[in-house]
């Protein structure tokens, strides 16, 4: 058994001689050359086990490959991994021939691409092929890699239903790196509309997007909307923002009031609106054709000519052209007519001293009565009661001039009170107590010297008389008597006041019925007139439904217009636009197929290395069963002389006859099972350290230790 020393050297040779002697001297001797075999190991050592990178940065490891085997030795070494790091690695070389205890350094360069996740961790493996010699390193991509800061330059909107308004969203790379980010609407998807919602921004950029906010139309409340930037591989900060949209409503009337306390016709009245907080522009239509505007006041002042029902009228548009309409219907109370007291004018045997007027029965006393007025309607009746149970009345349409001149005649003593009625238009009167009368019974000479005036007095009174004898005359006849005493005198005044009355009675009737066909004619006037608003209403409601239906046929035409314009006359800067949009995904593109080659390259190169791994795989495998077909042929042939000799010596040593050829010993299966029997072997190493020969008579391989003794 020959070992070979540990630590020999590659051809490091030693020579066996193998001498026997015989009796008398004689003697041989053989020798075998050994030399030590190619034993093929190595180590690898990387200086920095462990490094850290952002996404799209790179890393470099640096280590050496040293030769531990016993001889020159060429090594392919490459780099296995995570399945997610496959292909960021790359090494400046695949392949390498070293003596023994020599070293080569190398370098790993790392290249993350810029979609990869922050905060992973991965492992590399460099390893030497076919003699299970590796290394790992292990590399993380940095937490802050990624995140993002977002803010709106308006924050609250107010806003009519139906419309919208535009801000501006400014997202900013908080991160390390440039990062593609996506937003997200949270809530309030109807109400937010972005000009874009997928970007990338570089590290340290900022990119700015239109916003625009939506109020619908049926809108009833308040709204809220909040969106979310983050980044696209969903990891890293992500930021957000909350918009707050008050949709302006028409304003709550239901604590609204206008004060109409008091409003009389033909009075400055001062309406105020109260309930309504803010600066708005309030239009007010008083009901009677007059319409006022006022900028932020809340009073307003106005007059009635007539009284009646009234309804004042508010408008009022707040600073977003929002309408809110309310109205506070009221009366208008009338304002009766003015009369005077009538003067009496002294004359004869009246006498006026201050409001005392004295006069005697049978008198004429003469009244001047100013015609009463009415400041906010016009005078329909005229009364004037002497006190004696008898009256004079006429009706608006018979009183003309500034005054009027009344008589009238006192028959018995007393004391009588003068009333002076006027009634208005809408019903109203006024009663004035005018003049009090103090009739005496006696004829008294208000003035010295004044025989001839009781003279015409008396021939006054005879004629009365001659009168009342000729009416009575005419009526009954002569009663036998040719003079009238006082009693029919009295009888015929009292007739005569009678015919009076009927006759003012009848003038009366006239006055009511005219009056009533006024009031008549007046309420078919303010049916008239509601009808009038009526139907105006309803006008003003069809009209604004059929200016409504025109403006969504407009806006439909309109959108029709343009998309026939879009396809007959093509918008210039769109279609660039769109071709700028284009050519940057064809760049894309490219650079995608760029990414793409650079892996294939790397897969051939993988596929070239294993290629070179398996040819070496079979060099090897074809070097080790030449060995053994040569250590076989050395076998069989040193049994052979064995055999030659062992018979030669055999023949020489016989004693006795010869044998025969079919009796000569030292048969093959004699010598196979010869348990004594030694022959000599070439002990092989294999990779794993362990040692094995060849069996001379099967070929195969026997586990043995070093020394060459069968396990």
């Amino acid at each position: 058994t020959h070992g070979v020393p540990t630590g020999a050297a590659y051809g490091d040779d030693d020579t066996v001689t193998l001498t026997a002697a015989g009796g008398g001297g004689a003697s041989d001797s053989a020798s075998a050359d050994s030399s030590a075999g190619l034993v093929r190991s190595a180590t690898i050592t990387l200086d920095d086990s462990a490094g850290a990178t952002d996404p799209g940065g790179n890393l470099l490891i640096r280590g050496n490959l040293t030769n531990t085997g016993n001889g020159v030795s060429s090594y392919g070494f490459g780099i296995i991994g995570d399945s997610a790091a496959n292909g960021w690695a790359e090494l400046n070389a695949t392949s390498v021939t070293l003596a023994a205890d020599t070293s080569m350094p190398f370098n790993i360069w790392i290249s993350v691409p810029e979609d990869t996740p922050a905060a992973g961790s991965y492992d590399i493996t460099v390893q030497v092929h076919g003699f299970e010699s590796n290394d790992t390193a292990t590399f993380t991509i940095t937490s802050n890699a990624r995140g993002a800061s977002v803010g709106a330059a308006e924050t609250s909107f107010r806003l009519n239903p139906g419309t919208s308004a535009t801000t501006e969203v400014t997202v900013t790379n908080t991160g390390t790196v440039a990062t593609d980010y996506t937003l997200v609407v949270d809530s309030g998807h109807d109400y937010v509309r972005f000009s874009t919602t997928s970007f990338n921004i570089a590290k340290g950029g900022f990119q700015v997007i239109d916003l625009t906010v939506i109020v619908p139309s049926d809108a009833s409340g308040a709204l809220s909307a909040g969106f979310t930037v983050k980044p696209v591989m969903n990891e890293g900060s992500s930021a957000s923002q909350t918009i707050s949209i008050s949709p302006n409503l028409p304003q709550d009337t239901s604590g609204w009031a206008i004060d109409t306390a008091g409003v009389d016709s033909n009075t400055q009245f001062t309406f105020t609106l109260t309930g309504l907080a803010g600066d708005f522009t309030i239009d007010w239509d008083f009901g009677d054709s007059s319409a006022v505007r006022s900028d932020g006041g809340l009073s307003q002042s106005h007059s009635y000519s007539a009284s009646g029902a009234a309804t004042v009228s508010l408008t009022v548009t707040d600073d977003l052209g929002q309408v809110t309409s309310f109205s506070s219907g009221f009366a208008v109370t009338n304002v009766p007519p003015a009369v005077n007291k009538p003067s009496v004018s002294a004359e004869g045997d009246t006498a006026v001293d201050g409001n005392s007027v004295t006069t005697v029965e049978g008198t004429e006393v003469e009244f001047v009565l100013t015609i009463p007025t009415d400041t906010d309607g016009s005078l329909t009746l005229l009364r004037v009661a002497w006190g004696d149970e008898t009256h004079r009345a006429y009706s608006g349409g018979d009183l003309s001039g500034p005054t009027l001149n009344l008589k009238h005649t006192y028959w018995k003593p007393g004391t009588y009170q003068v009333s002076v009625t006027a009634v208005d238009n809408s019903g109203d009167e006024t009663v004035v107590q005018a003049q009090e009368i103090t009739v005496r019974g006696d004829h008294t000479v208000l003035e010295e010297g004044t025989n001839q005036l009781g003279l015409l007095l008396l021939l006054a009174v005879f004629g009365l008389a001659l009168s009342a004898t000729a009416y009575h005359i005419r009526k009954k006849g002569f009663t036998g008597d040719e003079t009238m005493n006082e009693q029919e005198r009295a009888r015929l005044s009292t007739l005569e006041q009678s015919m009076d009355t009927v006759r003012e009675r009848e003038e009366l009737l006239e006055v009511a019925a005219y009056d009533a066909a006024r009031v008549t004619t007046k309420l078919e006037d303010h049916l008239s007139a509601f009808k009038a608003i009526l139907v105006k209403a309803q006008e003003v409601a069809a009209q604004e439904t059929l200016s409504k239906l025109e403006a969504e046929e407009a806006a439909a035409a309109a959108a029709e217009t343009q998309r026939e314009l879009d396809l007959t006359e093509p918008d210039l800067e769109l279609l660039a636009e769109r071709f700028h949009g284009t050519l940057g995904k064809l760049v894309e593109t490219r650079t995608e197929l760029g990414t793409i080659e650079e892996q294939l390259a790397y897969v051939l190169k993988m596929e070239r290395d294993e290629q070179f791994e398996k040819l070496t795989e079979l060099t090897e495998s074809y070097e080790s069963t030449r060995r053994k077909i040569e250590a076989l042929e050395s076998v069989r042939t040193a049994r052979e002389q064995a055999r030659e000799e062992s018979n030669l010596m055999d023949l020489l040593s016989s004693k006795g006859p010869a044998v025969a050829e079919d009796d000569f010993s030292f048969a093959d299966d004699d010598y196979e099972g010869d348990d004594d029997e030694e022959f000599e072997v070439e002990i092989y190493e294999d990779e794993d350290g362990s040692f094995y020969y060849i069996d001379p008579d099967s070929g195969e391989e026997v586990p043995c230790d070093e020394d060459g003794n069968s396990l």
